[in-house]
C-alpha cells in the first residue's frame, strides 16, 4: 500500500474506531412518534344553547343603553360592529346610537340564486333556541310571549319575541330577509325596542 493510501485507510479506521466507541454507551435513537393535528372539541346541542343563550342575554340586557357597552369598531355613521356574536351566527352590528332608537343586528347562513326556504332548516332550529333562552327563569321578572311565525311572499318569514310588561321594551326578530335585488337570503336574528 502506498503511503497516500495507508493514511486513508488509517484515517477511516480511525473514524470507523471514534463512532463506535462514543456510540457503545447510548441508547438508540428513539423517534418520536407524530402527534395528530389538534381538534375543535366537539360541542353537543346544549353547550350550544347555553353559549347562544349567554350571548343573547347579554344583548339584551345593554338594550337600555343603546347598546353601547356592545359596541366594536366604528363601521359608518351610527354603526358600530357588535362586540358579541351568538353561537351560530356570522356577525352582528348596531345600527343607531341611542335609545329606544338603536338595534342590534346579527346575521347568519345566506344563499344566492335559491329560494329563501332553503333556510327554513336553520331558521326553525334558531327559533326553538330563541324560544328556549326566553323561557328560563333567569328573565324574572320579564315575560316573553312568542308571536305567530310569518310566511311573507317572495320566501320571506319572520317570527318576534316581546316582554309582556308595560313601557318601552325590547323585542327579538328572527328573521329570513332577502336582500333587495341581490336574490340573497340571509338569516337576521334583532333585538331592538318596541314602544
Amino acid at each position: 500500500m502506498t503511503p497516500p493510501r495507508r493514511c486513508a485507510a488509517w484515517l477511516l479506521a480511525a473514524l470507523a474506531g471514534c463512532g463506535g466507541a462514543s456510540d457503545r454507551g447510548r441508547p438508540p435513537l428513539q423517534q418520536q412518534a407524530a402527534l395528530p393535528p389538534a381538534r375543535a372539541p366537539i360541542e353537543d346541542g346544549a353547550t350550544r344553547r347555553d353559549r347562544f343563550c349567554d350571548a343573547l342575554a347579554r344583548i339584551i340586557d345593554a338594550e337600555p343603553a343603546g347598546f353601547g357597552p356592545l359596541r366594536g369598531a366604528h363601521a359608518g355613521e351610527r354603526r358600530w360592529e357588535g362586540a358579541v356574536v351568538p353561537a351560530g351566527l356570522r356577525s352582528c352590528a348596531i345600527e343607531g346610537d341611542y335609545f329606544p332608537g338603536a338595534a342590534y343586528v346579527c346575521r347568519g347562513e345566506a344563499i344566492a340564486g335559491g329560494p329563501g326556504d332553503l333556510l327554513l332548516g336553520d331558521y326553525r332550529r334558531f327559533a326553538v333556541e330563541v324560544d328556549a333562552c326566553l323561557q328560563q327563569p333567569i328573565w324574572y321578572p320579564r315575560l316573553w310571549r312568542q308571536g305567530q311565525d310569518f310566511a311573507f311572499a317572495g320566501g320571506e318569514r319572520q317570527v318576534i319575541w316581546r316582554d309582556a310588561r308595560t313601557g318601552p321594551k325590547p323585542r327579538v326578530a328572527l328573521k329570513i330577509e332577502e336582500e333587495i335585488g341581490s336574490g340573497v337570503y340571509f338569516l337576521r336574528l334583532a333585538v331592538a325596542t318596541d314602544r
